[in-house]
């Protein structure tokens, strides 16, 4: 817990900045805010940077059953990606069979790797992440950064965790298996310039024939900024 000392690192305190540790970054994503003895404090919540991969939305999907290396899986989702992820595999995996990859986020395509190959193990270095083969190498690090929170009768809580300022959305199909109109994003730029984009994933909905009206369905359902909890 922090008190207000007019400094700048107190100002710095922000949703979505970054808290250094060890040589790791944390994303801020949840603060509290009261007062103790008439000072205001603040505590916060931060994951460690790696998880922003669930930022990344991968919203094709491979039809069927296809053959994948540990390395076709990453690049399917962190290719060309604008996070600044990078990727490396350590180890000899033999190529599996995945069915239907994709129609989610980088950060599920990780636990997809571990699901298909049980001997890999992940790890992260900030941004860089890398998958080894358990008998290469193991590491375990934490990737929570939690700082205790306090009891007072007067606090106000913010958390950017449950952000939505973008949806790929999917509308009904005619007689003919045709959609309506062709799947697209929607997005709110303003929120995305002062919080950067936290996607919703795939919005899709059969009752749907025209863009609009799911355009106008899936904004009325975004959460454009971090929740404010009075407590």
């Amino acid at each position: 817990m922090a008190s207000d000392d007019h400094s700048l690192a107190y100002r710095l305190i922000q949703e979505n900045n970054l808290v250094e540790f060890d040589g790791q970054d944390y994303i801020i994503e949840q603060i509290n805010r009261g007062y103790v003895n008439g000072y205001a404090t603040v505590s916060v919540t931060a994951l460690h940077i790696y998880t922003d991969s669930n930022r990344i939305i991968k919203y094709e999907q491979n039809s069927g059953v296809k053959t994948y290396s540990v390395q076709d899986v990453l690049n399917f989702y962190f290719s060309g990606n604008r996070l600044g992820f990078t990727t490396q595999v350590v180890g000899d995996f033999p190529k599996k069979q995945i069915e239907g990859l994709g129609g989610n986020s980088a950060f599920e395509g990780l636990a997809k790797i571990v699901s298909t190959w049980p001997d890999a193990v992940i790890d992260h270095d900030n941004k860089k992440i890398v998958v080894y083969q358990h008998s290469q190498k193991v590491k375990h690090r934490g990737n929570r950064l939690s700082y205790g929170h306090n009891s007072d009768n007067i606090s106000l809580s913010t958390d950017i965790s449950q952000m939505i300022n973008s949806y790929y959305v999917e509308g009904g199909r005619n007689d003919k298996d045709k959609p309506y109109f062709p799947a697209h994003l929607v997005k709110d730029e303003a929120s995305i310039a002062k919080y950067g984009e936290w996607p919703g994933g795939i919005l899709s909905d059969d009752r749907f024939h025209n863009a609009q009206e799911i355009d106008d369905y899936a904004r009325s359902h975004f959460i454009l900024d971090p929740h404010l909890i009075s407590q």
